[in-house]
């Protein structure tokens, strides 16, 4: 007779009814149903508080979690906005979609601003593509996944434009 073996796992049986299958964003396949290079999806997002810099006074890293209904819902993703060069006029760009771009960026004594931390709270619809990870690593096999856009948001009211499918 084989043992069985007894392993605690330390959570309720609710925290087991809410585990993500997957950290990653999941979007819908193509009208063949497999999933392939050039499927997307716009997924409301909600920029969260604990924003912080990437790289100092190069980038910063934005937390934006998925708050509409669904498979990834509470999923979070960063968001690298940039602050010099054309990299600031995506991140401007950007934070007029999440309705936010003159509370963060503010003219003081002739001088322009950037207050990232009040975009927390401010929501859009981000743009997911699936593409492959890890394509040039050496020993990482190539992996088919969701991954943020980060130069196309919508307003989160905004109608996402009609997807036409790669043939």
């Amino acid at each position: 007779m084989v043992e069985e073996r007894d392993v605690v796992l330390g959570i309720t049986p609710e925290d087991l009814d809410t585990l993500e299958a997957s950290p990653f964003i999941e979007i819908p396949t193509g009208s063949d149903g497999k999933p392939k290079e050039g499927d997307q999806a716009w997924i409301l997002v909600e920029a969260q508080a604990n924003i912080g810099e990437k790289t100092p006074g190069v980038s910063y890293q934005v937390p934006l979690m998925v708050v509409e209904e669904g498979d990834n819902y509470g999923k979070v993703i960063d968001w690298y906005p940039g602050i010099q060069g054309k990299a600031l006029g995506i991140t401007a760009r950007a934070l007029g979609k999440f309705g936010v771009k003159e509370k963060v960026f503010q003219t003081v004594k002739g001088k322009v601003h950037f207050y990232i931390d009040r975009a927390a709270g401010a929501r859009a619809k981000a743009r997911f593509v699936r593409q492959w990870s890890n394509p040039q690593e050496a020993g990482k096999q190539p992996v088919l996944r969701a991954v943020l856009d980060s130069t196309q948001f919508l307003g989160a009211e905004e109608e996402a434009p009609q997807i036409e499918e790669i043939v």
